[in-house]
């Protein structure tokens, strides 16, 4: 309240203007993350009187990769994070002129969970396989076979030796090849001995006789 006496008075004032927002960018930090991502982040300040907001984009090499938007009271501060998966490189990352370079290393994995889950399933699958196919390789048990049929006599332990040694199967052919000193006629009665004991099986290929020792 002004008091003034009788007379004509001119009266002059300044309302002053608080300064406008203004953001201030911290220098950009990367970290690469287990799950092959990277997280980029940089620090905004509003060292403005006024709050207001300020878009924060993202380029990686020179191409925008994201964008966002803050809003700061003034003298209020954030982190604002960007989270980017990139092949294996070296990359820079530029946010407002700052800029950071960047190596997304080659071991780290861009696999998602139901990828990890499916290689693990193949892992799995492919061991199985490579078991199955070693037991259906590995030859007959002969020791085994002569044990639980101690009533063999030499010629016959020798044949089955013989078809172990062949991979647990040799045409009538090869048989009577191997053995010369057998008659033909004794070594077919000899192979329907082992066969009636269930020690091989005889099959029919084309016009040849295959015998296939059982494991």
């Amino acid at each position: 309240m002004l008091e003034l006496f009788a007379d004509q008075w001119v009266i002059s004032y300044t309302f002053p203007l608080a300064p406008t927002a203004e953001f201030v960018f911290s220098e950009i930090e990367v970290t690469n993350k287990d799950t092959g991502e990277v997280s980029i982040t940089v620090a905004v300040t509003n060292t403005g009187g006024q709050s207001g907001s300020v878009s924060v984009p993202l380029k990686i090499n020179q191409t925008t990769e994201d964008e966002k938007t803050v809003t700061l009271d003034a003298g209020q501060s954030t982190t604002v994070e960007f989270i980017v998966t990139k092949n294996p490189g070296t990359y820079i990352a530029e946010i407002n002129g700052e800029s950071s370079e960047f190596t997304v290393d080659g071991s780290e994995s861009n696999l998602t969970g139901f990828e990890y889950i499916i290689i693990a399933v193949v892992g799995i699958g492919s061991v199985i396989v490579v078991v199955f196919i070693f037991i259906r390789k590995r030859g007959p048990n002969v020791q085994k076979v002569l044990k639980n049929h101690n009533q063999l006599n030499q010629e016959e332990t020798e044949v089955i030796q013989f078809l172990a040694e062949k991979d647990g199967k040799a045409f009538e052919a090869e048989i009577r090849e191997h053995f010369p000193q057998i008659p033909r006629t004794s070594l077919w009665r000899l192979v329907r001995r082992l066969e009636k004991l269930e020690i091989v099986e005889v099959k029919k290929i084309g016009l040849e006789n295959q015998v296939i020792l059982k494991k």
